[in-house]
């Protein structure tokens, strides 16, 4: 291990390196002692190089999108140095947001999957009070689970999750089990929440059924619908509605669809 001089020392602070670089290129295998060797030399702390300008700070986060976390790293800071970071965007009121998916999160989603997520909502999706959009499937439909997913992409997470208490000891609808899959946190699926839901529950209305499409239904009809080869009649399953909204749902489909429809 070799001591640095002074300048040396003060050299090194002023450079791009961080305080681990700094140490293993003496020899250390941290950087305490040389920390302390910067206070007995009475040398500036190494943040007063660090600290990005106003306008690079706004070009690193706003521009190339980087999380503090990421911005700390690429000025060298030590572990904790993105508090400092979040600081100075306050400071100069820089926009900033260091969640996870960051890019998803600021993505629009496009028209068609709206659909597939309208359309799931009125069969088996699920929008939870935080604004993830949840869809469950059992095991004979992990197909269908996965081309759901695979179409919403970039917002779903992409970690399916097996959920062995809806077995047939449990709930008389599923036999095998379900599977889900996550979104991330995006405003649209907030905004669903609020949409689709009236103090908790899932309700529909003239507005949510005005954006069903050709899509929205046919996943609709993955979801609940069933057919019946014998009298060519297909059945919906929508027992979580009420009476009004089924009455709703008649109207939609002779105006929309020219289809007569029982209730």
């Amino acid at each position: 291990m070799k001591k640095p001089t002074k300048e040396q020392l003060l050299a090194d602070i002023q450079s791009d390196m961080t305080w681990a670089e700094i140490a293993a290129k003496y020899g250390y295998k941290d950087d305490r002692f040389l920390r302390k060797l910067r206070v007995r030399y009475g040398l500036p702390r190494r943040r007063i190089y660090l600290k990005p300008s106003k306008e690079q700070l706004w070009d690193m986060i706003v521009n190339q999108r980087l999380s503090p976390y990421e911005v700390a790293e690429k000025l060298g800071y030590s572990e904790g140095g993105w508090s400092n970071i979040y600081a100075y965007c306050r400071q100069w009121n820089i926009p900033v947001d260091f969640k996870p998916h960051y890019e998803a999160r600021h993505t629009p989603i496009t028209d068609r999957q709206k659909s597939i997520v309208l359309g799931s909502l009125l069969g088996d999706g699920y929008v939870n009070p935080q604004g993830f959009f949840i869809i469950s499937h059992g095991r004979k439909q992990l197909d269908y689970l996965e081309w759901k997913k695979e179409q919403l992409m970039p917002f779903m997470i992409d970690r399916r999750r097996y959920d062995p208490s809806r077995s047939p000891d449990n709930t008389p609808f599923s036999k095998l089990g379900c599977y889900s899959y996550s979104s991330i946190a995006h405003p649209w699926f907030k905004s669903l929440r609020d949409f689709c839901y009236v103090n908790g529950r899932k309700t529909l209305s003239k507005e949510w059924l005005d954006q069903i499409d050709d899509v929205a239904l046919a996943v609709w009809y993955m979801d609940d619908g069933s057919l019946n080869k014998r009298y060519g009649t297909i059945v919906f399953c929508t027992m979580g509605f009420s009476y009004e909204e089924h009455c709703l749902m008649q109207r939609w489909f002779s105006e929309r669809w020219g289809i007569d429809v029982k209730i």
